[in-house]
């Protein structure tokens, strides 16, 4: 039983509650700075133009210049009223200088959005043939932002890479195993102007995304070794220390399925089951 006492702006969800962000370039910040300067400046002439025009009028000069025709008075030019006059011609003057406001300035921000946008999605350096994907600015108003990037914060879960994790290599007893390269030592390979050879083949009867190779391992090879009490470790510490939970598939009651929170977990799981320790069930005790 509870009862409500006070729902109002005090509330703690309330008070932690805030308006979303708006996302805007830098360059649009800087034209919006920009515009708003330029609206000062327009205003500023307009204002010295009607005070310029409201002391004219109030002269005794122009009182004497016949020419002017004084005496034939409008809104605008009134030597007897020379303050609304004036105020009349500080609007008149806004009329005429309305050009320096750049409109289009926005227009043609824009089109160069949408070509820069054009220009990312056709760029065959960033196409994925495997998955036949090509690149897409989901968001035009920051295309510009790409060329001012000073920082990049990542992490190893895939905010910039591929969020794929395999089995290749492992070191155990202070012996290493795995044959292949995996793609950290290809990257570093291609900046350094090497040609590595590629993987070997996966052995057969064993999961098909299981990409780990070594004679000395697979199949109960392993218990052949002088190591394989520390080799026996090794693969039980993989095949229970983890978080992940076991669905069976009606179809392969035999072959578990695996969900895992991290897909690094998912493949230490996996290299196990392949190895000889298949990770069953979870008891909830």
């Amino acid at each position: 039983l509870g009862l409500a006492v006070y729902t109002g702006r005090e509330s703690k969800i309330q008070m932690n509650s805030s308006r979303p962000a708006t996302k805007a370039s830098h360059v649009e910040r800087a034209l919006n700075r920009l515009i708003v300067a330029v609206f000062g400046f327009l205003f500023l002439i307009c204002a010295s133009g009607a005070a310029g025009s409201g002391l004219l009028l109030s002269s005794p000069t122009l009182q004497g210049a016949w020419y002017l025709a004084p005496d034939r008075t409008s809104a605008t030019f009134d030597t007897a009223n020379p303050a609304f006059a004036g105020l009349l011609g500080f609007f008149s003057f806004l009329i005429l200088l309305s050009l320096l406001i750049p409109i289009s300035l926005y227009v043609s921000v824009e089109f160069v959005k949408a070509f820069v946008a054009l220009t990312i999605a056709s760029d065959r350096q960033m196409y994925v043939e495997d998955e036949d994907l090509p690149s897409t600015a989901r968001s035009a108003g920051l295309c510009e932002e790409l060329g001012q990037v000073t920082y990049i914060f990542s992490d190893k879960t895939g905010t910039l890479t591929q969020n794929v994790m395999a089995f290749k290599k492992c070191s155990i007893a202070g012996m290493e195993f795995g044959r292949g390269y995996c793609e950290v030592e290809r990257a570093i390979a291609r900046r350094r102007g090497l040609h590595l050879p590629p993987d070997p083949e996966p052995a057969e009867g064993l999961d098909p995304e299981f990409e780990f190779v070594d004679e000395r391992l697979l199949f109960g090879a392993w218990r052949e070794l002088p190591e394989h009490d520390a080799v026996e470790q090794f693969l039980r510490s993989l095949a229970v220390n983890h978080s992940v939970q076991v669905e069976i598939d009606p179809l392969r009651p035999n072959m578990p399925l695996y969900q895992a929170e991290s897909p690094d977990e998912g493949a230490f799981v996996t290299a196990a089951r392949n190895l000889g320790f298949c990770f069953c069930r979870r008891s909830l005790r």
